[in-house]
């Protein structure tokens, strides 16, 4: 039987900030605030994974990166399927780099699928439109 993964607000939030939900990624959730760089996106869209925060998966991918996919009706349920079978154990920020409206984060997701590890290391490509980071693809690494 699979983990319960923790949904209350006061728990801390699985992105590995050590700050609670309510105050590291719920507001991005909730859209209260939109991530200030592609590492506060990253983490925010691992910890939606966590959550099954389809919407905001999609809201934060870019239409014109390699990451998007269409239909979107089938890429939403590929999301909702993918998060509904992991246990979200953690991510590691990795390393990264910054050029204006571009930027990279290398990552380690730590992932659990019927209690065999399948956590990855991915270096994944962003881009800001509009003053909003997006992710636009991912090369997996490991």
């Amino acid at each position: 039987m699979a983990k319960k993964r923790r949904r209350r607000s006061s728990a801390l939030c699985v992105c590995g900030s050590g700050e609670s939900y309510a105050k590291c990624c719920g507001p991005y959730h909730r859209g209260e605030a939109i991530p200030e760089t592609a590492r506060e996106l990253m983490r925010s869209r691992y910890s939606a994974y966590a959550r099954g925060l389809v919407d905001y998966i999609v809201e934060t991918t870019d239409p014109e990166g390699d990451a998007w996919q269409e239909p979107v009706v089938q890429w939403r349920e590929e999301i909702a399927e993918f998060g509904r079978n992991m246990v979200f154990l953690g991510v590691e920020i990795v390393g990264g780099e910054s050029d204006g409206d571009r930027a990279t984060v290398t990552f380690l997701a730590k992932l659990e699928r019927r209690g065999r590890d399948v956590s990855f290391e991915e270096k994944s490509q962003f881009v800001r439109r509009d003053g909003r980071w997006l992710y636009s693809c991912g090369e997996p690494l490991r």
